[in-house]
């Protein structure tokens, strides 16, 4: 009971028709982490969490996952290059866990960015009610950049140490041309997602400043949205 309490007035939750997800996708080296973490950083709402947040959560608080999302879980894990990644496998769960809390959440690294697009598509033709379900309420901010930009950030994350993406184990040709296969992958998944899910697209190369700016006015309108959907079904629930 008490540590329901304590979590409820660190994170008021919201009601489940009203709370989103946020998910921030792009190729490695891009800027989502970036641009995600100084979004929550300078957050108005404590109500706004990461997805690893969300976990511990759900884990403290013993929350249960719904039979829908067990079953997200099992279909994407039936696939190769889910089952084999044990990162994958906890980005998932992230996921999961992202949408039973009921708050507000930023994702920089969600299961969109790791899921090949070719599993996307079968989730969508094969369990159209579940993909729906599970995407209900998320909306994707999608940064775009040219190659070259993406490789002059990942050089500079290499000099300093920070670089998680393996491209310091390559030639700096080697490097551009894997940058440049990820970006032709992330654009065929990008094409996929704005069939079926909100996407609005951002230019990485913009000031950090104004790329926050530019977000806080798509995730408010966003917000909007999904509040205008609820006032909508809530009024034809008392109408009936």
């Amino acid at each position: 009971m008490f540590k329901t309490v304590l979590a409820n007035l660190l994170f008021p939750k919201r009601h489940d028709n009203q709370s989103f997800i946020v998910s921030f996708i792009g190729v490695p080296g891009v800027g989502k982490s970036t641009l995600s973490h100084r979004l929550r950083s300078n957050r108005m709402s404590r109500s706004i969490l990461g997805s690893s947040s969300a976990l511990k959560l759900v884990e403290t608080l013993n929350i249960p996952v719904p039979l829908e999302y067990k079953q997200v879980f099992n279909f994407l894990t039936s696939y190769p290059e889910i089952k084999d990644s044990e990162l994958c496998k906890l980005v998932l769960l992230k996921d999961i866990a992202a949408r039973i809390v009921h708050r507000n959440i930023y994702i920089d690294e969600s299961i969109l960015n790791y899921c090949p697009v070719h599993i996307l598509e079968d989730f969508y033709n094969k369990k159209p009610d579940l993909f729906k379900k599970f995407f209900k309420s998320t909306f994707v901010i999608a940064l775009k950049d040219t190659p070259e930009n993406i490789l002059k950030k990942v050089n500079k994350r290499i000099i300093e140490g920070k670089d998680k993406s393996g491209y310091y184990s390559h030639t700096e040709k080697e490097n551009l041309a894997i940058v440049k296969n990820r970006v032709k992958e992330y654009e065929k998944k990008l094409v996929f997602l704005k069939s079926h899910i909100k996407v609005r697209e951002i230019q990485a190369s913009l000031p950090l400043s104004v790329k926050i700016k530019t977000c806080k006015s798509m995730i408010k309108q966003f917000n909007k949205t999904l509040s205008k959907d609820f006032n909508a079904r809530a009024k034809n629930v008392l109408d009936i």
